[in-house]
């Protein structure tokens, strides 16, 4: 099949006129199109010097390519070699450790075999121990349920000693808690937390609220126990002062808890550090380590 170009230059040869015709037309731009043959002819030239410099390169490339086969087969070589050597010893060491095994083995059946038969030993031991002990064990259950008989008659009178002890705290409890706010209002006043003309006397709020520790001026908010068992005194005391401040519509000046009886070390702690929080003074009878 006949190209475009083709088929124009033979219409040309076939006709001057229309090739004087179209010589005239290109005529003007020649100057141009010589320019862009030349950029061409030099772009041309470049590429071929490009393309013997990557030419020169790839042949260089080639044999340092044969050069580093040459070296990894001889490494390969030696390796292949002290790969065979190596697999020798491992085969060695193998059938070494085979009759290693096989001596083990048998000292190892010796001896479970003699296990055996001192754990047949020792189980008819514990077996005879054991119905020794059931024995024992029918003896303290007879002993056990005269022992439960006498607890339950013991915590009858228990629960009556409870009882009367209740009754006598609620018939003591005003006077201690009198004579404990006299000691708390004494102790105050040497620590200089308290005027000398200030009393402490007990408030009940109009909601029910009953403070066993109050002074108006200054106001001062507390709390006396005989027992402290948890921290639960603490917080007892701060929902107190802030009923007491939101009925007298001011701030306390001194928040105090007074626990009249010894405590333990750890229970102070806790304590302690929560009266710390709140800007609680806490005072203790003793603290027992």
């Amino acid at each position: 099949m006949q190209s475009i170009c083709e088929a124009l230059i033979e219409e040309l040869r076939r006709r001057p006129d229309l090739a004087r015709a179209l010589a005239e037309v290109l005529a003007p731009y020649l100057p141009e199109l010589l320019t862009v043959l030349r950029e061409i002819l030099e772009s041309i030239r470049a590429l071929r010097e490009d393309f013997n410099r990557m030419l020169a390169r790839l042949e260089a490339l080639e044999r340092r390519h044969a050069e580093d086969v040459q070296r990894i087969l001889r490494r390969l070589e030696a390796l292949e070699k002290r790969h065979a050597e190596d697999t020798q010893k491992i085969l060695r060491r193998i059938e070494a450790l085979e009759r290693r095994h096989a001596e083990d083995t048998q000292m190892l059946l010796r001896r479970l075999e003699a296990l055996e038969k001192r754990h047949a030993e020792d189980m008819q031991r514990v077996s005879r121990t054991l119905e020794e002990h059931a024995r024992i064990l029918r003896e303290h259950s007879r002993v056990l349920e005269e022992h439960s008989k006498i607890l339950r008659e013991h915590s009858a009178t228990l629960r009556y000693l409870l009882k009367m002890t209740a009754e006598i705290r609620h018939v003591l409890g005003r006077s201690f808690e009198k004579f404990a706010r006299k000691m708390l209002e004494d102790r105050l006043k040497a620590m200089g937390l308290l005027p000398k003309s200030a009393k402490l006397t007990s408030k009940v709020l109009p909601d029910g609220t009953e403070v066993n520790v109050f002074c108006e001026r200054p106001l001062v908010i507390g709390e006396v126990t005989s027992l402290a068992t948890d921290a639960s005194d603490i917080k007892k005391l701060i929902e107190r002062v802030k009923a007491v401040e939101r009925a007298l519509g001011k701030k306390s000046e001194l928040r105090v808890l007074m626990i009249a009886t010894v405590i333990g070390r750890e229970l102070f702690e806790r304590i302690k550090r929560l009266a710390e929080e709140h800007g609680i003074v806490l005072i203790v009878g003793e603290v027992l380590e």
